[in-house]
């Protein structure tokens, strides 16, 4: 669950609002429907690719099929993050250092809203530790977490990264507003209350099922000064 700290949101109104259809929808039928939905996608995908190769480079008509592609694109992705949130999972431990595994973070322009990709270096305590995890789920599990953020309209300043106790890994994001006119306390109570923008939700819901695969939590914490950070803390194991 995600857990609000210095915020006047009710976490058990969150907590319905993202398990309440998880434990009631069957599964398998929602993955038959996404493999339909993907595969429907493939072919007007590939239709729109021909029609386009046909073209001339100066036809007018290529924004449209430009336009049918971006389309297509992103239904496929979200088809793709519903597939992540009812799949089962099985981690695949391996040794990670966390300051080779972090030395730095590339976020793809897909993954933004300003269609512009950008890298983060973390700042890492306690790097040289090694610690037992599934590479792949872990680094999902940021990404989908930048995802999130960036779907509610705020941007990763930085990111710092330490291990508790030998057995507790975090992760804070440090974040702030795209621009004044955004409320990101705002924007997280709307998206309780109406779960909207719905790729928020999506994104979110596949953070929280990773770190779950883990026993760990999402915090967001909101200070009177005005910093704000998401927080992942689950559990690891220092080997």
């Amino acid at each position: 669950m995600l857990i609000w700290r210095n915020m006047g949101l009710n976490k058990k109104n969150f907590q319905r609002f993202v398990s309440k259809e998880a434990t009631k929808i069957d599964t398998g039928f929602i993955s038959d429907v996404i493999h339909k939905i993907k595969n429907g996608l493939g072919g007007i995908g590939g239709f729109a690719a021909l029609i386009d190769r046909d073209m001339q480079e100066n036809d007018p008509n290529k924004r449209l099929i430009k336009s049918i592609q971006d389309g297509v694109k992103k239904v496929n992705e979200i088809a793709i993050t519903l597939m992540m949130i009812v799949r089962d999972l099985e981690p695949n431990m391996e040794r990670i250092e966390l300051k080779s595994f972090f030395k730095e973070i590339r976020i793809p322009k897909e993954y933004t809203n300003s269609g512009r990709g950008y890298i983060i270096k973390p700042e890492i305590n306690n790097g040289s530790i090694k610690i037992s995890a599934d590479p792949d789920f872990l680094q999902k599990m940021i990404l989908y977490m930048i995802r999130f953020i960036e779907k509610v309209e705020a941007k990763v300043d930085r990111i710092f990264v330490d291990v508790v106790n030998k057995k507790r890994c975090c992760v804070e994001f440090y974040v702030s507003e795209k621009d004044e006119s955004v409320n990101l306390d705002e924007n997280l109570s709307r998206l309780i209350k109406s779960s909207e923008p719905l790729e928020a939700r999506l994104y979110l819901g596949v953070a929280e099922k990773l770190v779950k695969l883990f026993n760990g939590d999402i915090y967001f914490e909101s200070s009177r000064k005005g910093d704000k950070r998401f927080i992942i803390r689950f559990n690891c194991r220092s080997v």
